[in-house]
């Protein structure tokens, strides 16, 4: 049973007389009515009563005037029972026959006046409204009502509250036209006119149907919501000083409801029961009768069954729901569980994970203990920007009832609005709450029936913190819009303001998703409607209001003319990478190193550097080419329009294993060493370093010939500004090589080929001890035997820190 909304009880006409297409019409009102109380009012009560069937159904008054009457839905919460009633008007029940004569509307009227007063008296009192909605054709004949039964249907609705509209189809009160003008419509309008007469304030109005069915075609805002108080305390203007308030939300933003999951297998295995007039599952005691013996002969499987998934249950999102269940597992032992008592919150600090309890996590929350609404001062209005005002707007009122607050207020309003300032005030919306610093902007409102509204409108302050800074171009002499300019906008804006008002606007993507949800569970797998054009057209300019101002806009555009801003010679990359250049500094070593190359081209007029060929296509820092890789990496990894980080390391990579081979004099290999510096500058920065250490394995492979032994020979060497080797996990932490490996890489890499001269090779010697010994070697740099790069001891000199003979030959 409903107890918060409204109750509606439909009354459909669909006599015999009735053309099938009329009663579409009157079928698809019903329907639109309905779908309305489903979708905005799901707590609303509604019921539904047929008036022309070949049958009778319904528990009244069983005389001969109430035949050819069917209560076909009691009254029941539109979220229950709205999808079985629009189901029901899918597939009517048969209509009586034409020469059975017809049912009366008005013996329908009073079974619904009998639904809602059996309602009433189960209902406690409140504000709730009772209606009753007839739609009707017109097209059966009706005798005079009688005076004394009208009536006692008026006494029993005016003493109830119950109102009582028609929708007609052809029958027009106001103007007494009926179309067409038969014997049949002037009699229900002449019915309709003594109820008129009977209810008073009771009767609702008559309305076209074509009329009624148009706008409830159109998408619009229905009725809004009753805003709720989210704070009720005083406003605080020192101490001692008090003003009683309540604040109100004023625009809250619409969503849909969450989805929620549901098992399919466990939908086609138990299907939802269905449901009686009254809201009941049918056969629900003779099944549970049975179920018993059931039991008895089939076994725990079927009480397992009824166990798991209860016949009664009427919610389908109880009735399949599917259990979800949270485990956290480790990377390091998938199959464990980790129960949370052993699992704690982390926050980044930089390259580490903070791991903070639950505890410190909440002390980090500023919290007051009282709730409370403090000004802080009063201030210009042109002292908080309008960008700064945060939030969902909330208003501040005098708390109804009380008239001295309500002075008190409408004074300071009046009086903060009238010298142009704005209130600032610390708002704790609750006990524990964080305080935010809110301003106030003070509003005054005339309503149409001469009342006066005086209200704060409050808006949250942002922190420090929560202040973007944005750059735009600020208005010179040059931008200065001359008299001519000013008046020709002036004239524009005041050709736009014609006609046009600004009303809310319904939100197409809510109901759109209405209709298609509606859609599909009426209809299930019926394809998706399209968008209704009614949604979109309040949200595009419109071509009548362009039309009129097109001499406006005209000579707008011939005083202010516009053109799209051209792109640079060099194209729009290229003025971003010259536009984000870090330092003049590296323009000048930029610039060095091109007159360099320039040079050393110019000598050679081949376009060789010693020999390697010069590729030049790179420039552009669009690849990586061989005149100057280095640059060319990094203006690909500088480039802001798209992330090019592994496209330039993995050129970059080639351009290193291409040119290495070639290099035989000092001025390429020098050339080989750069590019091998920034390569691995790169991998270590962008976290690739399996990228460097894959092509510094490979250059070892590729220095293996007698030719390339020098170049691999500069590279062993001390690097003077950053290490050479492999990079390892402590520069990197994407890295799988560890410190000493990398370590000693060039050590054992820059081992001699061959046995020494006049030494034998000593088959015996193991790698591992050699790599031992490197470590140590590393690690004592106080001890008397200290690894240096360039020093190579005896080949039969044994080792003070390892006892293996000749481990050391061939490291140092």
């Amino acid at each position: 049973m409903s107890a918060k909304g409204d109750t509606t009880v439909f009354v459909l006409d669909m006599g015999p007389r009735l053309a099938d297409e009329d009663l579409q019409n009157a079928v698809a009102a019903t329907r639109l009515m309905i779908e309305r109380k489903v979708n905005i009012f799901p707590t609303d009560d509604i019921g539904l009563v047929l008036v022309g069937t070949d049958t009778t159904d319904h528990t009244f008054d069983p005389q001969p005037a109430y035949d050819h009457i069917t209560v076909a839905q009691k009254l029941l919460p539109a979220s229950a029972v709205g999808m079985k009633m629009l189901r029901a008007l899918m597939q009517l029940p048969p209509r009586m026959r034409s020469d059975e004569g017809g049912a009366d509307i008005l013996s329908a009227l009073a079974i619904a006046v009998a639904m809602l007063m059996t309602r009433i008296g189960a209902r406690k009192k409140g504000k709730n409204e009772y209606r009753i909605v007839i739609i009707t054709g017109g097209t059966e004949p009706l005798e005079t009502p009688d005076e004394a039964f009208l009536a006692g249907l008026a006494e029993q609705c005016s003493g109830l509250g119950i109102k009582v509209g028609v929708v007609a189809l052809g029958i027009d009160m106001e103007s007494g036209v009926c179309t067409p003008d038969t014997v049949e419509k002037r009699l229900t309008l002449d019915a309709l006119r003594s109820l008129e007469s009977s209810f008073g304030e009771c009767f609702d109005g008559c309305k076209p149907l074509a009329a009624e069915l148009e706008g409830l075609r159109q998408p619009r805002s229905y009725q809004m919501p009753a805003s709720r108080a989210s704070f009720s305390g005083s406003l605080e203007l020192a101490a001692g000083l008090h003003i009683r308030t309540v604040i109100y939300k004023k625009a809250l933003e619409k969503k849909l409801a969450s989805a929620k999951k549901f098992s399919l297998p466990a939908r086609e295995r138990n299907p939802l029961p269905e449901l009686g007039a009254d809201g009941a599952v049918k056969g629900e005691a003779g099944s549970a009768g049975g179920g018993a013996a059931g039991n008895a002969a089939g076994g725990e499987e079927q009480k397992e069954q009824e166990e798991e998934e209860p016949s009664g249950e009427t919610d389908p999102a109880k009735r399949w729901a599917v259990q979800q269940d949270k485990t956290h597992h480790t990377e390091a032992d998938p199959e464990k569980d980790v129960p949370p008592p052993e699992t704690i919150h982390a926050y980044r600090f930089g390259h580490d994970l903070v791991p903070i309890s639950q505890d410190i996590e909440a002390s980090f929350k500023f919290k007051v203990d009282v709730k409370s609404l403090q000004v802080q001062g009063f201030v210009l209005t042109e002292q908080v920007p309008h960008a700064h005002m945060m939030g969902n707007p909330e208003m501040i009122a005098a708390a109804p009832g009380d008239e001295a607050a309500g002075q008190a207020f409408a004074a300071l309003v009046t009086a903060l609005r009238e010298g142009g300032k704005v209130m600032v005030v610390r708002y704790v919306r609750q006990k524990n709450a964080a305080p935010r610093s809110c301003v106030c902007t003070p509003q005054v409102e005339e309503s149409e029936d001469g009342s006066t509204s005086y209200f704060f409108c409050k808006n949250d302050l942002p922190f420090a913190d929560e202040v973007r800074l944005a750059s735009w171009a600020a208005a010179g002499p040059a931008t200065a819009p001359s008299a001519h300019q000013l008046g020709v906008a002036s004239v524009l804006v005041d050709a736009l303001l014609e006609g046009v008002e600004l009303e809310p606007v319904p939100n197409p993507y809510l109901h759109h998703a209405r209709r298609v949800f509606m859609t599909r569970a009426l209809t299930p797998g019926a394809p998706i409607p399209d968008v209704d054009p009614a949604l979109t057209r309040p949200l595009v300019p419109d071509p009548e209001l362009l039309k009129r101002a097109h001499m406006q806009l005209n000579a707008f555009d011939s005083a202010c003319p516009t053109s799209e801003a051209a792109k640079g010679e060099q194209g729009h990359k290229r003025a971003r990478k010259l536009a984000t250049r870090e330092s003049e500094q590296e323009d000048a070593e930029r610039a060095a190193r091109e007159q360099q190359e320039e040079e050393v081209a110019a000598d050679e007029p081949s376009g060789r550097l010693g020999h390697i060929t010069l590729q030049r296509g790179g420039a552009s820092g669009l690849a990586v080419g061989s005149a100057d890789p280095v640059r060319d990496v990094r203006a690909m990894l500088d480039d802001r329009t798209s992330d090019r980080t592994l496209e330039a390391i993995k050129q970059m990579c080639d351009a290193t294993e291409r040119l290495a081979p070639a290099a035989r004099d000092e001025l390429a290999q020098q050339h080989v060493l750069r590019c091998l510096a920034a390569l691995r500058e790169a991998c270590v920065e962008r976290g690739l370093p399996a990228s460097y250490n894959h092509t510094l394995r490979a250059l070892q492979s590729t220095c293996a010939s007698q030719a390339a032994n020098s170049l691999w020979a500069r590279l062993c060497e001390p690097a003077s500004t950053q290490p050479r080797t492999l990079i390892s996990s402590a520069e990197a932490e994407e890295s799988d090589v560890p410190p000493a490996e990398a370590a000693a890489f060039l050590l054992l890499a820059h081992a001699a080929p061959d046995t020494l001269p006049g030494e034998p090779e000593d088959a015996g010697v193991d790698l591992l001890d050699e790599l031992e010994y490197a470590v140590r070697a590393l690690a004592e740099s106080s001890g008397p035997r200290t690894a240096r790069l360039g020093e190579r001891p005896s080949a039969r000199e044994d080792c003070a820190q390892c006892s293996t003979p000749h481990a050391a030959r061939g490291l140092l």
